[in-house]
């Protein structure tokens, strides 16, 4: 094996690693989108029971839950209004807003505020634009894509496709907005 095979090799062996840890948290970004999507009022279920080891989501920017409005519940982290009640399938408005993203790497993000407007997505979005303007891309990038490619090409030709350079770079060359505080 050539250096620069054992180059990419050892790059393939790193993108693989962070695929595996990052597939779990794709998956329960996606379930965690879906079970707090739509319109109006959100299930309160999920804002009290699927954040880390199974607490309340918490905003990725002050780490508080979200806060119901109205009714009975009005001002309670959504963790308590579901002690309180642990009722399947009941729905509260969210005190302030809440912005549920999936972000580029699929990882979940959950800020109190609306888009553009207020709370926390709002400083979280002035953060993620100057961290995007900060990011700068590796000099070699094309240089390593050449070896991986000459790599697949040698060692392993069913992974020789532009799909599959396009994932390493993706996972690993591109601005990572980082994993969020919520997690399976």
């Amino acid at each position: 094996m050539t250096t620069d095979h054992a180059k990419a090799k050892a790059i393939y062996e790193s993108y693989l690693a962070r695929e595996a840890m990052l597939a779990p948290r794709r998956d329960y970004a996606r379930r965690v989108a879906k079970a707090t999507g739509g319109t109006g009022q959100t299930p309160v279920e999920p804002l009290a029971t699927m954040g880390s080891k199974g607490g309340p989501l918490v905003c990725d920017v002050c780490r508080k839950p979200m806060i119901l409005e109205g009714g009975a519940y009005q001002g309670l982290f959504a963790d308590e209004g579901w002690r309180r009640n642990p009722t399947k399938d009941w729905t509260s408005w969210i005190s302030g807003g809440m912005v549920v993203r999936i972000e580029t790497n699929g990882m979940l993000f959950l800020f109190h505020g609306y888009p553009g407007r207020s709370g926390c997505v709002q400083i979280a979005d002035k953060a993620e634009r100057q961290r995007r303007a900060d990011f700068v891309e590796r000099p070699d990038l094309m240089e390593i894509l050449d070896q991986l490619s000459a790599y697949f090409a040698a060692e392993l030709p069913e992974q020789n496709s532009d799909a599959v350079l396009n994932d390493i770079y993706r996972v690993l060359f591109k601005y990572d907005p980082g994993l969020g505080v919520n997690a399976p």
